[in-house]
């Protein structure tokens, strides 16, 4: 099945996926897609849905292509697959009615997920007073670490969709990652000049007052978590990935756009999945 799309075309039935494939949703229609970069597309029958691959380069397509809103409130990359679009690897390994907890484009640490809020919205300041957040990010926590050792957790806090600090991700998403050394004494470290300081994640919303941010704290402790926070004073894209990435010395690795890591993130959806499978109906 081939079928060819330029620039203005609509295509529907289409979702994004942050590995940048887009692929069709399993069952209802998902939203309206436009190819906006003037490049020549292909569709690909694979395993049971058809692929958007770009003819060029498939590689690269997720920085070319754009998901507009539509009347359904789907308008960013993650949207679609949080709703139940099949995406290649099944990134998705616990989910509940609010909250989905998925493994990480550019996964580099194993292990690296992203706890996501069901509802459409750039940061996380109303979700650190929300109890369910913490039931919900302490389960994933608690398999993660089971699997890989402690989590630490960060958000790099924007204030509108299209910030460089949401690192070109329009959905608000917590980070936990297991490291064997302190995040946040390393990012504190790299950038002594930027004022830092001690806030429980309850108290981010109450401190940073609108602006944009970054909160940090070495070890996951649900709803007690302290950590850092720094209220930045303009847009900086992928800060804690350039952190951790410098700090198990591999450099330009940091960048989830240039290197997905796929195969990681694939191996630790899978093993994610089956540890939460023990523990939680919903995996």
């Amino acid at each position: 099945m081939k079928q060819r799309g330029k620039k203005g075309e609509s295509c529907r039935n289409f979702a994004i996926k942050p590995n940048g494939i887009l692929v069709t949703a399993n069952s209802a229609p998902t939203p309206r897609l436009t190819l906006l970069d003037g490049g020549s597309y292909t569709f690909v029958g694979a395993v049971g849905f058809p692929i958007l691959r770009k003819l060029e380069n498939a590689r690269n397509i997720s920085m070319s292509v754009k998901y507009l809103r539509d009347d359904k409130g789907f308008g960013c990359r993650f949207c679609a697959v949080l709703d139940g679009a099949q995406d290649i690897f099944g990134s998705i390994w616990h989910h509940n009615q609010s909250y989905r907890a998925l493994v990480s484009l550019g996964a580099f640490i194993p292990g690296w997920t992203l706890i996501c809020p069901l509802k459409h919205t750039c940061n996380l300041l109303d979700h650190y007073e929300r109890s369910d957040f913490w039931k919900f990010a302490s389960e994933s926590s608690s398999v993660i670490s089971s699997r890989y050792g402690k989590c630490a957790i960060f958000e790099h806090g924007t204030r509108t969709e299209m910030s460089a600090t949401g690192c070109g991700v329009g959905h608000a998403h917590a980070h936990l990652v297991p490291l064997a050394f302190a995040l946040e004494d390393e990012a504190r470290r790299v950038v002594p000049e930027w004022e830092w300081r001690n806030c429980l994640a309850t108290e981010v919303k109450s401190a940073v007052k609108g602006e944009e941010y970054l909160f940090v704290a070495t070890q996951f402790n649900g709803r007690a978590t302290k950590g850092s926070l720094c209220i930045l004073k303009e847009p900086t894209s992928q800060f804690f990935r350039r952190v951790i990435a410098d700090k198990c010395g591999i450099g330009e690795m940091y960048d989830y756009k240039k290197y997905p890591m796929i195969e990681v993130a694939s191996r630790s959806a899978d093993q994610l999945r089956e540890s939460a499978s023990k523990l939680y109906v919903s995996a």
